[in-house]
């Protein structure tokens, strides 16, 4: 018997006369092949996370395929930041102790593209305090699966025992030339790399080169990096796309600073609209980092696009 595709759907949720769980049609939807779309609404209702409905996704994330268990990733990491009260502003985080644990304990469990999408939610959307209970499972988890975002990631948290295992790796031939390697070791203790960037930040005058260095220090995280990360929040420097737009640097160093300190809506770029808005997160660098500036603050830009051109008439 052919049904109409809405109740061929609806049957195939129905199982012993019971609607199947929302999480269960969902990776039922990953094992057919669909890639998840945003939002989770059935998850998330008027505002309140359904954490009953979250469960049934952690055993899924630690025994299905490596295609079902990377959208899963990206479901929970979607949700994590939709259920955060910043969200609406700007923020992007992720503080739901049940996904950040799932992301860890079961998206970490296989080295597929499963591990890797929960690797980059955790690294690029979690507080860093909010990670230190999972300290040895994330350096076990570059001991053992070595790869360039487990690398940030025990950058980002800053493990206690995590230095030699960088070191260790950075010896190899593999990872001695690596980015993210360079930046992990910097992160935890090898102050030579470290001031390189500083230094390298702070001489920059090409506009794209320091808006790429204030993201390494940002990924570095450490005190120092950040003092002189902040330092460059009153640069004049501008990204000219010719034709297109134009761009603040002072952006990138905001983003950089917002990966450190994701809870302070005063570094987000959605709150800067006009000179006040530079003005109060420079006021939050100096009350958090004890930074001045010798320079005045450059006049007020943000972005500001090209006008489009009218052709002329025939």
């Amino acid at each position: 018997m052919a049904f109409p595709v809405s109740a061929a759907l609806l049957f195939s949720q129905i199982t012993w006369g019971h609607t199947m769980p929302q999480a269960d049609a969902e990776i039922d939807k990953f094992r057919r092949g669909e890639k998840y779309q945003p939002p989770p609404s059935a998850f998330l209702r008027g505002g309140h996370l359904q954490e009953e409905e979250l469960a049934r996704f952690g055993p899924a994330l630690r025994t299905e395929s490596a295609q079902v268990r990377e959208q899963i990733a990206r479901l929970l990491s979607d949700l994590g930041k939709r259920a955060d009260p910043l969200y609406s502003i700007g923020g992007q985080l992720i503080r739901v102790p049940q996904i950040i644990s799932m992301l860890i304990k079961d998206g970490l469990s296989k080295a597929d593209q499963g591990r890797e999408a929960s690797l980059s939610a955790l690294q690029e959307f979690v507080p860093a305090p909010l990670l230190k209970p999972y300290e040895k499972e994330l350096t076990s988890d570059l001991e053992t699966h070595p790869s360039t975002t487990a690398f940030l990631l025990v950058a980002k948290v800053k493990p206690g025992d995590a230095a030699p295992v960088v070191q260790r790796l950075f010896a190899t031939p593999r990872w001695s030339n690596e980015l993210n390697a360079r930046v992990a070791a910097a992160a935890l203790g090898d102050a030579p790399i470290e001031k390189e960037y500083e230094d390298a930040f702070i001489a920059a005058t090409i506009p794209k080169e320091k808006a790429r260095l204030a993201r390494i220090l940002g990924l570095i995280g450490t005190e120092s990096s950040l003092r002189i990360l902040a330092g460059g929040l009153r640069t004049g420097l501008v990204i000219n796309e010719v034709t297109m737009y134009k761009r603040s640097v002072r952006l990138d160093v905001l983003e950089a600073l917002s990966y450190n300190f994701p809870d302070q809506p005063v570094l987000y770029e959605t709150q800067i609209n006009d000179d006040s808005g530079y003005a109060r997160a420079e006021r939050f660098c100096e009350e958090r980092l004890g930074v001045s500036w010798n320079q005045p603050r450059p006049p007020y830009l943000k972005i500001m696009g090209y006008p489009i051109p009218i052709p002329p008439k025939s």
